[in-house]
């Protein structure tokens, strides 16, 4: 943004609006594909408006391959990069030579040509670069590639998922299931500011920033609409949307604050005041949060649904079951304690977990042993992501024999619980 407002104390507004996403910040650890991809996009996206003009270097050219192959090698949707790209290519050159008061019909066609020219180029290398590095498309191109195409669409998972008080499977979600996860696990500040983003659109239709980050989300959000495609675990799989939502509220907010200055004494000052002060305000009510829910960042809901106490139980939490290691390490301290001597053990501890054993196990000490059978198990661990604690105990007859020992837990909403089973 350093570009358009030439001030650095604006131009570090974006990128600050972009941290203060907790389900950005709070997915690194676990969330390699979706964020790696989500940074890829964001840099392709930032290339194009850094290198698109007439004259460009064989190093623009160069980094635009290479992120655009990373992109599109890790999800199919970096192929929406091209359309992107062109169509930018487009507006960029229409402004130029209006503002050259020069006919854009006559110089239409050679723009195409030369448009054609560097796409295929771009689109050739990096797809060239992608196959090198993926050895499934090297043993049967068309086919795999196909494949992998239509698997983006058709991926096979169907598991239950929490959504609004109920569970449902993958393949029955509502229309409105990523709309309505975007909008309750963004900060309201930016959300509002977004909202006024596409209250005005007209006003910024000039603007480079707005147009180029605008139009991937219109146009993976009406892909989203048109396909259909299986998505779980709240909106991880559009999550590199968020970082565009927050560049374009950042320039709203940007504007606000020019406007401000500009404005003399009255009542549109103060009211303008007013929203550049709750901006402010729902930016620290985010800092707190984020501290509560450390480090547990990523099960972020804002204020809208009432933060997680109000997600609790209506949408899914703890997903990737980051709380089995607080759990384990408190089951370790606790109850399940080692000999502390290098090779004796002392005595051993039967657990059994919930979810996948490779989520909880690679915590676990040498005196612990995990056991497929619960009713094998001196403990039981279990995370509510799907509030299957009290089921999994009541099948197996359990219910009366397994004390509720310890909660993990942030604003008081629970994300694992841990049991002593008595023989």
């Amino acid at each position: 943004t350093f570009r358009q407002t030439k001030k650095m104390h604006l131009s570090i507004i974006a990128p600050l609006f972009i941290l203060l996403i907790p389900r950005l910040a709070g997915d690194v650890p676990t969330n390699i594909k979706d964020l790696s991809f989500a940074i890829l996009y964001f840099a392709s996206l930032s290339a194009i408006y850094l290198f698109t003009n007439s004259h460009k270097k064989w190093w623009e050219m160069l980094v635009l391959v290479i992120l655009f192959s990373l992109a599109q090698g890790f999800r199919t949707l970096g192929f929406t990069l091209y359309p992107i790209y062109g169509l930018y290519y487009i507006w960029v050159a229409y402004k130029t030579q209006t503002r050259n008061n020069t006919k854009f019909k006559v110089k239409f066609k050679p723009l195409l040509l030369s448009l054609c020219r560097e796409l295929i180029i771009i689109f050739g290398l990096a797809f060239f670069l992608m196959v090198i590095r993926w050895p499934f498309l090297q043993t049967d191109f068309i086919n795999n590639f196909l494949f992998v195409i239509k698997g983006a669409k058709d991926f096979i998972w169907d598991g239950k998922m929490l959504y609004m008080g109920n569970f449902i499977l993958a393949s029955q979600k509502p229309w409105h299931y990523l709309p309505v996860w975007l909008g309750i696990t963004t900060p309201v500040f930016i959300m509002g500011l977004f909202t006024m983003a596409i209250l005005f659109v007209k006003k910024y239709l000039n603007n480079a920033l707005y147009l180029l980050f605008g139009f991937p989300i219109l146009l993976n959000l009406f892909l989203y609409f048109i396909l259909n495609p299986i998505i779980y675990d709240g909106p991880r799989h559009f999550i590199f949307l968020l970082p565009l939502v927050g560049m374009l509220a950042s320039l709203i907010f940007i504007d606000l604050i020019t406007y401000f200055r500009e404005l003399k004494k009255g009542t549109k000052k103060i009211f303008v005041f007013l929203i550049i002060s709750t901006v402010f305000v729902n930016i620290l009510i985010v800092i707190i949060d984020v501290f509560n829910l450390y480090p547990y960042q990523y099960i972020y809901f804002n204020r809208l649904i009432g933060g997680l106490s109000g997600a609790y139980k209506n949408f899914e939490t703890d997903y990737w079951g980051a709380s089995f290691k607080e759990a384990v390490t408190w089951l370790k301290t606790n109850e399940a304690r080692s000999s502390g001597v290098p090779g004796v053990h002392g005595e051993k501890y039967t657990i059994y977990a919930c979810a996948d054993p490779y989520i909880s196990t690679p915590y676990f000490t040498d005196n612990m042993i995990y056991v497929k059978d619960i009713t094998q198990a001196e403990y039981f661990i279990c995370y509510s992501r799907t509030n299957d604690n009290v089921k999994i105990l009541e099948n197996a007859g359990l219910t009366e024999n397994a004390e509720l020992i310890h909660t993990i837990e942030r604003e008081n909403v629970p994300l694992n619980f841990i049991y002593k089973i008595s023989k």
